[in-house]
């Protein structure tokens, strides 16, 4: 497999009820906070919930991204958002697809004029922090033992839309 991909390959879609099994699956691969099959079935309830599925021509699903516009908490009128998860599937990492999600939802966030966009990384999680540093964001600070199983610090991070 190449280590670079074409968005040609590649088709984003909002995700389904259909998707959640492969979400999990991909979710405990990447390690991510666990979310049940009913976190996603109520965040896709959710008006203000982002949640695209990164799926190839197979079709098999090979990322998702899970995030929220929300009220600011700078007691500015608008809004900010929040990443909660990004996962790729083990065979497609390091290949363009996590950049991919992640452009297509500050895509979003530029449309819904969001003016922060927010996320948590564990501290251990090196690689994380640096991919998101590549998109701009910036260390905000740390949450002392953000992080269960195993425990850890997490880092806020924050991009300025």
């Amino acid at each position: 497999m190449s280590k670079s991909i074409t968005a040609a390959r590649f088709t984003m879609r909002r995700i389904t009820s259909g998707d959640i099994p492969d979400l999990l699956r991909i979710a405990k691969d990447c390690g991510l906070s666990p979310w049940s099959e009913n976190d996603y079935i109520e965040e896709a309830k959710r008006a203000d919930a982002t949640m695209i599925c990164l799926e190839s021509a197979a079709p098999e699903t090979i990322g998702f991204l899970v995030g929220r516009r929300v009220l600011n908490s700078r007691r500015t009128k608008g809004y900010d958002a929040e990443l909660y998860n990004i996962g790729v599937k083990a065979g497609f990492r390091k290949q363009g697809c996590g950049g991919m999600l992640l452009n297509r939802f500050l895509d979003i966030c530029r449309n819904d004029v969001v003016q922060s966009v927010w996320l948590d990384v564990r501290s251990s999680n090196k690689n994380a922090i640096q991919f998101y540093k590549n998109f701009g964001f910036t260390e905000y600070t740390v949450r002392n033992r953000f992080y269960s199983d195993p425990e850890e610090d997490g880092i806020v991070m924050r991009l300025n839309m």
